[in-house]
């Protein structure tokens, strides 16, 4: 299995520089005569195995944020390319918890970090990383050899707790 995903990941590379011109000469980057430029991320199908809910427990999320879950970590899929885990919790000083952690291809970190709301960034982890608030959640957000995006998001926010909640989700990614 991890043989036929290196297979077509590297087709699909190879495709991609075919269509961009190859790695040699000019490939046509218009009136500045500059080559144009190929971002390769890594595709859906490499996270596609990943069975978050089961790799990031439910006693390492209890433990790192200090709350029980209220009922069981659910599986999610977005957009058929990211995995992740949802973990609904009680409450912590009177507000209620929420935690989810994702993994997936990096166009969407690039998507917030070029276009999302008031960004903080951190150091410590993957490439680079930055949180913001979304919809009363704040998401750490968390870029991986340039080709895979994490995501811990949480309500009562703390930025210790989520960096070691993204911590988990870095583990997970193949470093390949």
């Amino acid at each position: 299995m991890k043989r036929q995903v290196r297979l077509i990941a590297v087709a699909m590379i190879a495709c991609l520089l075919a269509a961009c011109g190859g790695g040699g000469g000019s490939a046509g980057g218009g009136e500045s005569g500059a080559a144009p430029t190929l971002q390769v991320t890594a595709s859906s199908l490499v996270f596609r195995h990943l069975d978050v809910c089961k790799e990031v427990s439910r006693e390492e999320v209890e433990e790192i944020t200090g709350v029980e879950l209220s009922r069981a970590p659910e599986a999610f899929t977005l957009d058929t390319r990211d995995v992740g885990c949802k973990y609904p919790m009680g409450s912590k000083d009177g507000k209620p918890v929420y935690v989810f952690v994702s993994v997936g291809p990096s166009a969407q970190y690039t998507f917030n970090r070029e276009y999302g709301q008031d960004k903080t960034s951190i150091t410590e982890l993957g490439d680079e990383a930055f949180y913001y608030v979304k919809n009363d959640t704040t998401q750490l957000w968390v870029l991986l050899n340039g080709r895979a995006g994490v995501v811990a998001g949480m309500t009562a926010f703390d930025e210790d707790q989520a960096k070691q909640l993204a911590q988990l989700m870095v583990e997970l990614v193949p470093q390949e």
